[in-house]
């Protein structure tokens, strides 16, 4: 009887082991089927990736054609494409209105942009190297930077035809370097003003939500500028007008 007891016991515990081979062979089978998946979206995201890497380097490429003899260099900043102005071609020292070489140029830039990029966003970015402002109305590199890129920003709206809307303007003064200022050639390549296109969601004005029952949307809180970047100061609410004399509170 012990004997037969041995065996039952044992034909159960056999049972319960096959069950939980059974369970682990179909998660094993579940697992399998899901790393399938899991590699054919990977190797779609790759084949997208590619396409898009091959399509910026194209589009790159043919920014640089475009532009070619026109005292502009192409790159890229923030991950968009980018067009740096050096300031010997645009500016005199401590000026900021465009020299007429430059608007000629800018012309020609504002004539690609709307071609290339109709509905994108551009970011116009001023900088200037370390040097301390001496001989100049102007305040400070980052007031100076400013001013620069909206000199840029008001020619490429005005004579380029770009939609002001379109158009974002920051200065950066000192403190975006390209190059160490150690040296003249170094502070002549940090002295720029740089067009960044960005998508056409960060232009002023585009994707506001649509509201119910025609309420304006509700406020936005404008993030923290970059460190250098100018902000626009907060808006200062009025004193209450003092009452005329003949109205005023009589003592008791």
């Amino acid at each position: 009887i012990g004997f037969v007891s041995a065996l039952v016991g044992c034909s159960g515990e056999s049972e319960i082991l096959r069950g939980r081979l059974r369970e682990a062979q179909n998660e094993m089978s579940e697992l399998r089927s899901a790393n399938g998946m899991l590699s054919l979206k990977v190797k779609d995201l790759e084949r997208r990736l590619g396409e898009t890497a091959e399509k910026y380097s194209q589009d790159m490429d043919d920014l640089r054609k475009s532009l070619l003899g026109q005292d502009v260099d192409v790159g890229s900043k923030y991950g968009f494409p980018m067009l740096s102005l050096p300031d010997r071609v645009f500016f005199d020292p401590g000026r900021n209105d465009v020299k007429t070489r430059g608007q000629e140029v800018l012309r020609t830039v504002a004539s690609i942009i709307k071609s290339k990029y109709p509905t994108r966003a551009i970011l116009v970015e001023g900088h200037t190297d370390s040097d301390p402002i001496k001989h100049s109305s102007f305040r400070s590199n980052l007031d100076l930077s400013v001013s620069r890129a909206a000199s840029v920003s008001l020619l490429l709206a005005k004579e380029g035809g770009i939609e002001p809307k379109l158009i974002l303007t920051a200065g950066r003064g000192e403190f975006d370097p390209v190059a160490a200022n150690d040296t003249k050639e170094n502070k002549g390549l940090n002295r720029r003003v740089e067009i960044v296109i960005l998508p056409g969601s960060m232009a002023a004005g585009a994707g506001t939500p649509a509201t119910k029952g025609g309420e304006p949307p509700a406020p936005v809180t404008p993030a923290e500028p970059a460190p250098g970047m100018m902000k626009s100061p907060a808006p200062v609410t009025p004193p209450e007008p003092a009452p005329p004399a003949d109205e005023a509170p009589k003592a008791d």
